[in-house]
């Protein structure tokens, strides 16, 4: 054992594996006590002072002969205790009563100053002592009072009357009635109280008798005020292990979590909701009594919702009680039985005309030959468990280019930081990267965490935001450097890998490698350079220039190249659910203000974030993974790059709440998509924007003051204002009220597919996923054309080889010319004539006309005109099978009822084959089908009418199942006066497209 001169105790670790106990070298523990130091002082945050702890201590283990990995969990911990403990001058406050714990330091320091050596107080010697004196302390209290006194981490605490309101799980019936105020100063107080030491009150739940069972994690979260998560309560419920984890905190509001993995019940069905809910309130109701009643009316008003609405859509209302229950952890003075404060929750989520994306409402498997409806597959006739709407309010070729009365106008991005999860901080598997954690210990220099971002700014701006978690976890991102979802696979991939860079192919590209490579590492983005070699624990992707418009270049960073690839270590569910603002969200906000204000001119403005990504700093761990190698250089990139799988997603997180701030705390009307900012205003609503020197649109000046507020860069050239304006790709005019293609984007696209639609010729499958992207992007304002990509999906489909050549057949040269011709003729979508209308109730101005097929026959119905009409079937279909003859049916319908209905009329037919339903609001068909969808888009285009395909029961087909079998006196009886003529379906519908 090491003499200790100073005074100061020295990390002791035990290694059960050996008999001798095994010591931290000098320097190591020096090293360390420095950083606690410099860390009472305020020089280093907790998260720096704790990564530079580990790093020390792993690189001592990995330095030294003895000692192990098992020596580093108890040495770090001890390390952790210091932090914790307070500083000299809290120590002297002669206000501040001193701990156990701290007493019993006090005297062994006294006792290894009057003995002039280094003794060690051993863990168990110390423990001993502490025990021996709680013990003796208590028996001293009682002498005093009969109160009872709980003794944890030093702390004491007599149950009196006054403080018997903390424990009212003690006396539940005195606490049960309360008046409404009394219970919300209770529940206050109570989670001030319980948030000071979780831990303590926790045990003393526990250990009451009759108290639930409820995981102890959950048991935390029920303390401090914070949202149970139901599926670890139905987990917990049903598991038959013994709770793994241990917990270690790191001070207030921070704790490392060791855990080993385990099953968990998915909360997907309303009796998963309804066990997990119950479980909850009774735990709930045990600490706080008063609350019962409360919650059980949350609960019937949650339930309500399952009752009233589909099966296939519970898991919408799941999502808006966990929203519901976020809020209530945000504001704690709501009570759960305050409805009207989870209103916006209601029309956000369970709406389809909310934020939340219409769920998955049926799988449906095209029909077979048995001639069933809507349950077996014809050949080609559409994808097999595939989303649709059968209520047709919003088609699904429609990509939500479509608006109701009363639409949510506020960004969804904004909405969705209310509810979104906290950002992961790296695991604890990733502090068993010794190489790592070596190199960064003997290298600080190359690795720092740094962003222009004014956290402490922006962290104030938050405080009233609802979902704290989140603000937390991304002003944690901020300080200590973000994680991006990483599983790196320590022990299964290289510990260092190396994935050389291309050549530049142009000279141009290398002087902009260089350049940026230089203007990176002078803002502090990029390291210096630290040699040819890399040190253990790093990993290089390879770099290349990609063009700008304009002849520039960006660079980027791959992070998908190799078998060990960054990219492959982030699974892309973890990073999935990010909610983006659009154009349609935009959309509605204009037909919104447009109702109320139809004679204003407006204009759009937009401005943007420069070199978005880049301000995000990464976290020492994953800094160490992104090398940057040119030239025989190696360089460490600090911060978020364009390539990471996860890059946009962390970039989304900071940016979601700057525009939460804008919208709910400088009150503007904004939306978001990544770095582009933008919304519109009255033409002359102007600003002087100085560090411009410009008139700007009032909003867009508030949001550049609070970017410089925060310290968020941006470029005069950017920020840009007019009509109409580009959003997004697609041209805004807020006068015509119009979203479309701008006119050069537009002839470029239609340019392309006529050279690519040519017979006898081949092209790469990269080409064919190229022609396709292009034209699924019109699609979004020329939603029609959907058919257009069906030949070419087909023949792409399970090819993998992108320099493979493909012969064009005849279906994908005509489909894409079928497009290119349509296309040249689009005016894109109105937004005062792209309106969501449903068959409950039907708006008085829709023809409707019923449509049904049998295997002898076809025939549809209008009930306003009591109009029948029948027909036989095609002597030589295209496909033979019933399904072919109930979508050739709703044809046929569509070709006669547009000649009976006015300019922009609307028409709603009705089947009770669901595959039809499918096909005809996806517009996405195979061959035969296709041709079909190709006609009926070709007749609504011509005729100018919306139309909508309905889902009936059969028993509400009465009358065009009678027709379709030949049998006009049952249908005259079904429907009295009833006519009956009969038809011949559109030859064109059934023979080849137009070119």
């Amino acid at each position: 054992m090491s003499e200790n001169t100073n005074g100061a105790s020295q990390t002791q670790l035990s290694n059960p594996s050996n008999e001798e106990s095994q010591f931290f070298d000098q320097v190591a523990v020096e090293k360390c006590r420095k950083l606690v130091d410099e860390y009472r002082k305020g020089e280093l945050p907790k998260g720096d002072t704790l990564l530079e702890i580990q790093a020390v201590l792993q690189a001592s283990i990995a330095g030294s002969s003895t000692l192990t990995q098992l020596d580093f969990k108890p040495g770090f911990n001890h390390f952790l205790q210091l932090l914790d403990q307070p500083n000299d001058s809290e120590s002297h406050n002669p206000r501040r009563e001193s701990t156990y714990e701290e007493r019993g330091q006090d005297e062994a320091r006294e006792s290894q100053q009057d003995d002039g050596i280094g003794t060690e107080f051993k863990e168990k010697e110390l423990r001993s002592q502490l025990r021996k004196r709680a013990v003796s302390e208590e028996e001293e209290g009682d002498e005093f009072g009969d109160d009872h006194e709980y003794v944890l981490r030093g702390k004491r605490r007599r149950v009196t009357a006054e403080r018997i309101k903390f424990f009212p799980w003690l006396q539940p019936t005195q606490y049960r009635h309360l008046s409404s105020k009394r219970s919300e100063e209770l529940t206050l107080e109570c989670y001030e109280e319980w948030s000071d030491d979780v831990k303590y009150y926790r045990g003393q739940v526990t250990a009451t008798p009759g108290c639930p069972s409820f995981p102890l994690s959950q048991w935390s979260l029920l303390l401090e005020g914070r949202a149970a998560d139901l599926e670890k309560v139905l987990s917990g419920h049903y598991s038959t292990t013994i709770d793994p984890k241990q917990s270690q905190p790191l001070g207030k509001g921070f704790e490392i979590t060791f855990s080993q993995q385990t099953s968990t019940h998915k909360v997907k069905t309303y009796g998963d909701w309804s066990i997990a809910t119950d479980l909850w309130i009774e735990a709930l109701t045990f600490i706080m009594p008063w609350k019962e009643n409360e919650l059980r009316g949350y609960k019937r008003y949650i339930s309500s919702f399952f009752v009233d609405v589909h099966y296939n859509l519970h898991s919408r209302i799941i999502d808006f009680d966990k929203a519901c229950r976020l809020k209530v952890e945000g504001q704690k003075y709501l009570r759960f039985d305050s409805i009207t404060a989870f209103r916006r929750f209601e029309v956000s989520h369970l709406s389809s005309l909310g934020m939340v994306a219409f769920s998955e409402m049926q799988h449906i498997s095209p029909s077979s030959s048995s001639g069933e409806k809507g349950s077996g597959a014809g050949k080609g006739g559409g994808k097999k468990s595939s989303r649709f709407d059968p209520s047709g309010r919003g088609p699904r070729f429609r990509r939500k280019m479509i608006w109701g009365e009363g639409a949510e106008i506020l960004s969804g991005t904004a909405l969705w930081t209310e509810t979104a999860e906290p950002l992961p901080r790296p695991p604890l598997s990733e502090f068993e990267n010794v190489p790592a954690l070596a190199t960064i210990a003997k290298h600080p220099d190359l690795f720092r965490v740094s962003t222009p971002v004014d956290i402490d700014r922006f962290e104030s701006l938050l405080n009233h935001h609802p979902n704290q978690s989140f603000v937390r976890s991304v002003c944690a991102g901020l300080r200590e450097g973000f994680w991006p979802w990483a599983d790196t696979h320590y022990g299964t991939y290289p510990t260092t890998w190396d994935i050389p860079s291309p050549t530049p192919k142009t000279t141009p590209e290398r002087d902009f490698l260089h350049s940026q490579i230089h203007k990176e590492e002078s803002v502090g983005r990029y390291s210096r350079n630290f040699g040819p070699d890399l040190f253990p624990g790093m990993y290089s992707m390879p770099i290349h220039a990609v063009p700008k418009e304009g002849g520039k270049f960006r660079l980027v960073t791959n992070h998908s190249a190799g078998e060990f690839s960054l990219n492959s270590m982030i699974a892309k569910e973890d990073i999935a659910g990010v909610t983006l603002d659009n154009v349609q969200d935009l959309g509605g906000a204009l037909r919104e203000y447009r109702r109320l204000n139809p004679n204003d001119d407006l204009l759009i403005w937009k401005a943007d974030v420069s070199e978005a990504y880049r301000h995000m700093p990464m976290h020492p761990l994953w800094q160490i993974k992104q090398v940057v190698t040119f030239d025989g250089e190696r360089r460490i990139d600090r911060a978020n790059v364009f390539g990471g799988r996860a890059s946009q997603r962390i970039f989304h997180a900071f940016m979601s709440l700057v525009i939460w701030i804008a919208i709910f705390v400088r009150l503007i009307r904004a939306f978001i998509y990544v770095d582009d900012s933008f919304s519109f205003a009255k033409v002359g609503q102007l600003s002087y924007y100085v560090k411009y020197q410009k008139y700007l649109p009032s909003d867009m000046v508030t949001l550049l003051l609070l970017w410089d507020e925060l310290g968020i860069p941006h470029e005069e050239r950017k920020q840009i204002f007019g009509c109409p304006l580009p959003v997004i790709g697609f041209d805004v005019d807020p006068n015509l009220m119009k979203i479309s293609l701008k006119d050069e984007s537009k002839r470029e696209l239609v340019r392309e597919l006529k050279d690519f639609a040519r017979y006898k010729s081949r092209r790469t499958l990269r080409d064919f996923e190229h022609i396709a992207g292009t034209l699924n992007w019109a699609l979004n304002v020329c939603p029609l054309l959907r058919p257009g990509l069906s030949a070419v999906y087909a023949k792409t489909k399970g090819k993998t080889n992108s320099k493979g050549a493909l012969w064009l057949n005849r279906s994908v040269v005509e489909e894409l010319r079928w497009a290119a011709f349509h296309l040249d003729r689009s005016d894109g979508i109105y937004l005062f004539k792209s309106t969501s209308w449903d068959y409950s109730p039907l708006p008085c101005d829709v023809l409707r006309v019923f449509c049904d097929a049998s295997g002898s026959g076809m025939g549809y119905w209008y009930p306003s005109l009591n109009l029948g009409f029948q027909s036989n079937l095609p002597l030589h279909p295209v496909i033979n099978d019933i399904f072919y003859s109930e979508a050739l049916c709703i044809v046929s319908a569509i070709h006669d009822a547009v000649t009976r209905l006015p300019q922009n009329g609307r028409l709603a037919v009705y089947t009770d084959s669901l595959n039809s339903v499918y096909l005809f609001n996806s517009l996405s068909g195979g061959a035969g089908y296709n041709r079909l969808l190709m006609h009926t888009v070709e007749v609504i285009l011509a005729f100018k009418v919306d139309f909508r395909v309905f889902h009936v029961s059969g028993d509400q087909n009465v009358v065009a199942d009678h027709l379709s079998r030949w049998r006009a006196s049952d249908a005259c009886l079904a429907s009295p006066g009833l006519r009956v003529l009969p038809f011949q379906p559109p030859r064109d519908a059934m023979g080849a497209a137009k070119k």
